[in-house]
């Protein structure tokens, strides 16, 4: 991206951002509506898309260096197969976007940055910039009417920017950038990395929910922002109709979480894998229960008669993967404490730098 200006870099960085934020509050909707229209065949178009974008970088990797063309040849199947097992782990589709998304916004900042530091930190602006843009996008998705925020998004974006650059270092798309960081680059890097630090703390404990990781002996493990007298308590208080002492929003939870345990129930079924649908199936009934007769929601008579045949196997480890990603081992006051500790070091090793305690040009 040699002929391409600088403010041209940082207004194509810039504007992705301002993508991502702005379909927050239509990107469901419009992928529910794409989907209901032209069901999973829309993903289809979106993958040609991609694979159409793929074979002309492939065309012009190879072409540019004709004497390396096995060489190069076998860096692009192998950066190939690491975005085919990344996205294949990735079930929802509009994460898979977010990946490719997050990679470009990683690389155009990359290469904006590039022009001013001129050494390999640009690569940490790119990475920095990725969480940055991550976490405001989550956040304005928590503050939005029936959209949740969530770490492990943050993740899955920077999962993009790290895999972009990665692969750009590959590639040696930017190998003018491969030079030994100079000192200012650094305490420069390492102060955005403190700022960075102190608000992945102050936005984990804002948005992240923390919840309870509850083993249940005949069915298994599976994790819940309620404990399990408070469960059973909220289904039995919407059967009866009447009122239980928690809030709206923690009540929408609840609903939540039982609606997608119907949901992965009739999942597992339809695609056979009976054992874990019918764990699902248990969960539902026996927790949650509440939560599918105010939704009007109800199991198909052949689905309770082909689950009921089927017999648990103790011996079966089974872990629900709803709500997997709420944190269970960690508490605010941890994490507070883990970013400030992270912030702290990296202002030490600033400072360290600043005054040269040891020599880089």
């Amino acid at each position: 991206m040699k002929k391409v200006g600088t403010a041209t870099l940082w207004s194509i960085s810039i504007a992705i951002s301002i993508a991502i934020f702005a379909t927050v509050p239509f990107a469901r909707p419009v992928q529910n509506a794409l989907k209901a229209r032209f069901g999973e065949s829309i993903y289809i178009v979106f993958t040609l898309f991609f694979v159409a974008a793929g074979i002309e970088i492939f065309r012009r990797y190879i072409l540019k260096a004709p004497n390396q063309r096995l060489r190069r040849l076998i860096v692009f199947v192998f950066i190939v197969a690491v975005y085919t097992y990344k996205l294949k782990q990735l079930h929802i589709a509009v994460e898979r976007f977010h990946l490719i998304e997050y990679g470009l916004l990683a690389i155009f900042v990359t290469f904006a940055a590039g022009r001013h530091v001129k050494d390999f930190t640009a690569y940490g602006w790119g990475i920095l910039s990725t969480l940055l843009i991550g976490m405001g996008d989550e956040f304005f998705q928590w503050l939005w009417p029936d959209r949740y925020g969530e770490w492990r998004d943050v993740v899955i974006n920077l999962e993009g920017g790290v895999l972009a650059l990665f692969s750009m270092i590959l590639m040696g798309a930017a190998s003018h950038l491969h030079k030994k960081p100079r000192n200012r680059s650094m305490v420069l890097l390492l102060c955005g990395s403190t700022i960075i630090a102190l608000l992945s703390g102050l936005f984990f404990i804002t948005v992240q929910h923390f919840g309870h990781e509850h083993q249940v002996p005949d069915i298994g493990s599976f994790r819940s922002k309620f404990e399990i007298p408070e469960l059973l308590a909220v289904s039995e208080s919407l059967h009866a109709g009447t009122p239980y002492g928690i809030t709206q929003k923690e009540m929408d939870w609840y609903l939540r979480e039982g609606k997608e345990h119907f949901d992965r129930t009739r999942f597992n079924f339809q695609r056979g894998r009976l054992d874990s649908s019918l764990r699902e199936y248990l969960i539902s009934i026996r927790f949650y229960s509440g939560a599918l007769k105010y939704r009007e929601l109800e199991f198909s008579d052949e689905m309770v008669e082909r689950l009921g045949e089927i017999p648990l196997d103790p011996n079966t480890v089974f872990t629900s993967r709803i709500m997997d990603w709420l944190v269970v081992d960690k508490t605010r006051k941890d994490v507070i404490f883990l970013s400030s500790v992270t912030a702290l070091l990296c202002i030490i090793a600033a400072f360290i730098l600043h005054y040269r305690f040891f020599n880089l040009p």
